[in-house]
């Protein structure tokens, strides 16, 4: 297994670990559009490979939670982001949410409900470390084997 492979098996894990998380930390009235929004690729550099999550912006503050503009929660450590502040008293209607849960949410802020960093630390405390360092034993072995064959040829 390529260490890309290895991202991409990781990715596979904290998308699953992502979405059985987010639904501990929701409502059952969540319609499940952030725990389906989210998604892991891995993006290759000229020297690297970078395991990428994308997902709907406001999980962001699922995780961290957002003081509003009347009442406050406190952060949480286990967030992944720092909390926000809402600064008017009513939510864009970009949201899509209907204006009464707008003006409240803006009122009364988010209590932050960690899922991020609990989810990262799940998959690679169970699997991600083992995943990665079988890929990086490989890859170096494949490299050495090569160098030496280069070296015999010569």
């Amino acid at each position: 297994m390529t260490i890309k492979q290895a991202l991409t098996k990781i990715g596979d894990l904290l998308k699953i670990e992502f979405q059985k998380t987010i639904d501990s930390v929701t409502s059952n009235k969540a319609t499940g559009a952030l725990k389906n929004s989210v998604q892991y690729t891995v993006k290759t550099t000229d020297d690297a490979y970078q395991l990428q999550r994308e997902m709907n912006e406001y999980g962001n503050y699922v995780d961290s939670g957002v003081r509003g503009t009347e009442t406050a929660y406190r952060s949480n450590p286990a967030s992944f982001f720092k909390q926000g502040q809402f600064r008017s008293k009513a939510i864009s209607p970009k949201s899509g949410l209907p204006f009464p849960a707008r003006i409240v949410i803006a009122r009364n802020g988010l209590k932050p409900r960690p899922f991020i960093n609990p989810s990262i630390s799940e998959v690679m405390n169970t699997e991600g470390y083992d995943i990665l360092t079988e890929a990086a034993v490989e890859e170096a072995t494949i490299m050495m084997s090569n160098e030496l064959i280069d070296i015999n040829l010569g």
